[in-house]
């Protein structure tokens, strides 16, 4: 959610007549989001992660400049390498 639908939900969240929250509230809420949506977006990913992760992604093109079919040159090979490797996830969240 990013911050002008976060607004959008506490404005409706405060003109709720029943079980709405307080303008000073829905401003906790705001700065909270604020300080520290990128922490909760990063946490939220590593913890929805649970197989192996992309650690580094290298690649190249190469073109054949001599070959013994003639169809063969020229023509651009794509080499890419992957590597994955287990997911490092801390159990633990820290918002500080």
């Amino acid at each position: 959610m990013d911050f002008n639908q976060c607004e959008s939900f506490l404005v409706s969240q405060t003109k709720k007549p029943e079980g709405g929250i307080t303008e000073n509230l829905a401003n906790g809420f705001r700065k909270f989001w604020k300080n520290h949506k990128n922490k909760i977006h990063e946490t939220l990913i590593a913890k929805a992660t649970w197989n192996n992760t992309l650690k580094h992604v290298s690649w190249r093109i190469d073109i054949k400049s001599q070959a013994k079919n003639i169809d063969e040159v020229n023509t651009p090979t794509a080499i890419m390498e992957l590597e994955i490797g287990p997911n490092e996830t801390d159990s633990k969240v820290d918002l500080s």
